[in-house]
């Protein structure tokens, strides 16, 4: 690098007639080479008004800063590298870095803007997949609503007649009259069974969903308890299940509700059939929720009267179903409406009495301790989980095969 009288001479030039003249001007051999402006701090930094005419012009400037030296301390050699190497320097202005910054910006820019458009593409390609997906959904809900009105068209009119039928005021009205119309078949069966005696409160009961049953309540509980119960001797076992039959060969049942029913059980029973576990009541997913729970169910009715007759210490359940005889003389005392008022404290009130499920689960896990304490393997329905003797079915009407279940104890060592 060597000085010149060029292009530095010339910008040198200008910067003097602003009282601003450059320490040193460094120029290469190439006439067309940017010159390089070298400040030399000793006492005072280069001012802004210098600083920012080097960077309007465009011009590079250096800044060495010499403040801390002291030169008659200094070898020529020692200044020479102290000067070129080792004192502290700063750019006020370097066209090459500004022109790599502006590079380097531009580079970051148009990543910044690749990426933006990336980013609204994705967006644009989600939103085309989202609106496309809900209208697939809506479509097979549309599809699904169509089959479901379908399947319900055949029971319109019946569900009308369920509405109906289940009004108080039309309940009422039923009932008065199937007990005008039976009157004279209840007085008959009062005479065959209880000797003309009155109704016993287990038999004058009027059990949720009666409107399914084409008779007067009185009329098929007391006829069911004395075809079926009375008369029975200690022990002897039935399935209720067995009652519906019965019930509809004896007095009928109504035309509509019978046809929700056989519905709700269809569909309950394909449902398990092929794995989906579908907790009882049975139900139809083609009606609303309030509509199967509305539809009465005949096993609901027997299982009812069941636990009347249970309540009279009649009968007792024995596994999921199933009843036993446990007395020929009933024991009205669940049924008394009013107790005698003791003298003296009563004691804690018992718990409680079990609901009918709480009964067949209890009666179930007993069934489950025995067979493990046999510690031999045994079969279980896959959907409900009751246990089964080798080579039976369940009753729930799933046509999967059972489970064997193998205890602690019957495994090998």
């Amino acid at each position: 690098i060597s000085l010149s009288l060029g292009i530095g001479l010339q910008i040198a030039a200008l910067l003097k007639g602003g009282g601003t003249s450059p320490d040193v001007v460094l120029e290469g051999d190439r006439s067309m080479t940017m010159p390089l402006l070298v400040e030399v701090k000793v006492s005072n930094a280069v001012g802004h008004e210098k600083a920012a005419l080097v960077r309007k012009r465009g011009w590079a400037m250096i800044e060495i800063d010499l403040s801390g030296l002291d030169t008659d301390a200094m070898l020529d050699d020692a200044f020479e590298r102290t000067v070129l190497q080792v004192a502290p320097r700063v750019w006020i202005h370097s066209p090459a870095a500004e022109r790599m910054f502006e590079q380097v910006q531009a580079k970051v820019e148009q990543q910044v803007a690749d990426r933006n458009a990336e980013i609204i593409a994705e967006r644009a390609k989600r939103d085309a997949n989202e609106r496309t997906a809900k209208a697939k959904l809506d479509a097979d809900l549309g599809r699904k609503e169509r089959f479901r009105q379908k399947l319900r068209a055949p029971y319109l009119g019946d569900l009308e007649a369920l509405v109906e039928l289940c009004s108080p005021q039309a309940a009422r009205k039923r009932l008065l009259q199937l007990f005008e119309r039976d009157a004279p078949a209840i007085d008959l069966a009062r005479r065959r069974y209880l000797d003309d005696g009155p109704l016993p409160p287990f038999l004058a009961q009027i059990p949720t969903g009666w409107q399914l049953v084409d008779a007067h309540p009185h009329l098929w509980q007391l006829n069911l308890w004395g075809q079926i119960v009375l008369g029975q001797p200690v022990g002897t076992r039935f399935q209720i299940g067995k009652w519906v039959p019965h019930l509809g060969r004896m007095v009928g049942f109504n035309a509509s509700l019978k046809r929700l029913f056989d519905a709700q059980q269809r569909d309950w029973q394909q449902a398990r059939e092929k794995g989906f576990r579908r907790p009882y009541p049975y139900s139809a997913w083609f009606f609303e929720g309030w509509e199967n729970e509305l539809i009465p169910s005949p096993f609901d009715l027997v299982g009812e009267f069941a636990d009347q007759l249970w309540a009279a210490s009649l009968i007792e359940l024995q596994e999921q179903g199933v009843y036993q005889v446990i007395g020929t003389k009933p024991d009205l005392a669940a049924f008394a409406l009013e107790r005698p008022v003791r003298a003296v404290p009563s004691p804690p009130p018992d718990q409680p009495p079990e609901t009918p499920w709480q009964r067949h689960e209890r009666v179930l896990a007993e069934q489950l301790i025995r067979l493990e304490e046999l510690g031999e393997p045994y079969h279980v329905c896959v959907i409900c989980e009751t246990p089964l003797p080798a080579g039976s079915r369940c009753g729930c009407g799933t046509k999967l095969q059972p489970k064997i279940v193998r205890p602690p104890s019957s495994e090998p060592r």
